[in-house]
């Protein structure tokens, strides 16, 4: 009995996270990089008026 109750669980298991993947990852990534993106503008612009107003 408890063979097959590990190997299911380990089947399950892998399944859980094959889905988790393929849905949340892309989105997550997209997400981070958004957040990556606005983050390193925000710092241009920072620097263009340090720069501007040096000048």
């Amino acid at each position: 009995k408890s063979k097959p109750k590990k190997y299911n669980h380990r089947q399950s298991r892998s399944n859980e996270i094959g889905s988790h993947s393929n849905d949340f990852t892309p989105n997550w990534s997209k997400t981070l990089e958004s957040r990556h993106l606005v983050r390193t503008g925000r710092q241009l612009v920072r620097t263009k008026i340090c720069l501007w107003a040096k000048f």
